[in-house]
């Protein structure tokens, strides 16, 4: 695994930062163009390699993006000047995960009914309604001790 990215070939110095989105096979990448103006977008495989994206999502440079991916489609919305809000919002067809259908959502193997919600651990021995109760002694032993030291002083 590459500790640090390859960013030869991409503008960095105005760097507004990179958006990115997962996809089928690893992530797409939008932000600064390359240094031959082809594209804004990127590629970053679970190798680990950046390669730019065959399509720009806009003619002008790019700030502030942001990006998501969805039902065969990376969404990008950043600023930029080409336009008369100063803002775009476009897409362009990658391959994407199947959304989880939440009428089925799927189930891990080792799913059991039985299993106890993640907490911190202070409910799973004292009852909800008893920690509410010791929360609201320790206020009103606060403000009690408060109440003696604004009259000693």
């Amino acid at each position: 695994v590459l500790s640090e990215l390859d960013m030869t070939g991409i503008k960095t110095g105005n760097l507004s930062g990179f958006a990115s989105a997962a996809v089928k096979d690893g992530f797409m990448l939008v932000g600064p163009e390359t240094t031959d103006a082809s594209t804004d977008t990127y590629t970053l495989g679970t190798s680990g390699g950046l390669t730019p994206y065959k399509k720009r999502v806009d003619n002008a440079a790019l700030a502030n993006p942001s990006a998501a991916a969805y039902k065969g489609q990376f969404y990008v919305l950043a600023r930029t000047y080409t336009s008369d809000s100063n803002f775009i919002f476009k897409s362009t067809a990658v391959q994407t995960e199947e959304p989880v259908n939440p009428d089925n959502p799927v189930n891990p193997d080792n799913n059991n009914s039985q299993a106890a919600n993640v907490g911190t651990g202070i409910t799973d021995t004292l009852p909800l309604a008893g920690a509410a109760v010791l929360l609201l002694l320790c206020a009103a032993g606060i403000m009690v001790w408060a109440r003696k030291k604004r009259k000693l002083d």
